[in-house]
């Protein structure tokens, strides 16, 4: 029986730390006066506390995407004015960076500025500046981080003009990349950018050019933190190449050492344990 009591406790106990975790979380995204002018709404969004996590993680794009569409998430701004975001990047540092730099492109953020980015406690801390009439969207942001298997661990809104993001990138996988699987041939077409794939544990790599290419090969091997492991780089056009790939290369990537229009009919690619 009293074991039983204590069960009931300790679950008791744990909704009301994730129910008081959630409340927290929501003032601090959306504003203490938005909150309170809202709050029967806001207890209305977060009542099934559950639902918003994925173990015991909060599920941020879950919560983000249900303000949203409540209208709480307010991010406009009086005027244009001086942003800063923060990226917190825990697990794989090089990858994430380049994750979150490629994400920002792709939702329309080319221009700002790094005012600060150092390696605090094995984390990637890296800071930037942008002008806009409105913060980052974290719903947005955090959807496309799910896109790349990364996923934001914690928000922290200090001002509405300045918003930090923990981001955690260790399973994260680059943009555009491309899948290989072992003694599988794999068809490319034309690039718009390098050739990114993803490697197999495997010794040779096998890659075939048209011969209406002018292929004149540069080919970058890294390990699962992007660490570059090497680079072949040729200089006269080929029309095949077999090549080994470096001990702990998880990515490769296949390029033109002049211009991407010598690969105008794409490359096939073939990975093997052969030497």
């Amino acid at each position: 029986m009293l074991v039983i009591k204590l069960i009931i406790i300790s679950l008791l106990g744990s909704l009301t730390l994730k129910a008081d975790f959630i409340e927290d979380k929501v003032i601090n995204i959306i504003g203490q006066e938005n909150y309170d002018l809202h709050k029967n709404l806001v207890e209305d969004v977060i009542k099934d506390k559950n639902t918003f996590y994925d173990n015991k993680n909060l599920n941020y794009t879950n919560l983000l995407k249900n303000l949203k569409e409540k209208g709480l998430l307010n991010l406009s701004l009086p005027e244009q004015t001086d942003i800063r975001v923060t990226f917190s990047l825990l697990g794989s540092n090089k990858k994430g960076f380049k994750i979150v730099k490629d994400i920002l492109s792709n939702i329309g953020y080319s221009y700002y500025l790094t005012d600060f980015i150092q390696n605090i406690d094995g984390n990637l801390v890296w800071r930037i500046n942008f002008k806009s009439e409105f913060a980052l969207d974290p719903y947005t942001f955090s959807t496309e981080l799910n896109k790349f298997r990364t996923t934001i661990t914690d928000i922290n809104k200090i001002t509405n003009t300045n918003w930090e993001y923990k981001i955690d990138a260790e399973n994260g996988i680059l943009d555009n990349l491309q899948i290989v699987f072992l003694d599988e041939k794999l068809t490319l077409p034309m690039p718009f950018e390098p050739y990114i794939l993803s490697l197999p544990n495997a010794r040779e790599l096998l890659i075939a050019s048209s011969t209406s290419n002018s292929w004149v090969p540069k080919i970058s091997f890294y390990d699962k933190e992007l660490n570059a492991l090497g680079t072949i780089e040729m200089d006269k056009v080929y029309d095949g190449l077999k090549v080994a790939i470096p001990k702990n290369s998880k990515y490769v990537k296949i390029s033109d050492r002049y211009t991407l229009l010598n690969l105008k009919r794409g490359l096939s690619v073939l990975v093997s344990n052969s030497l």
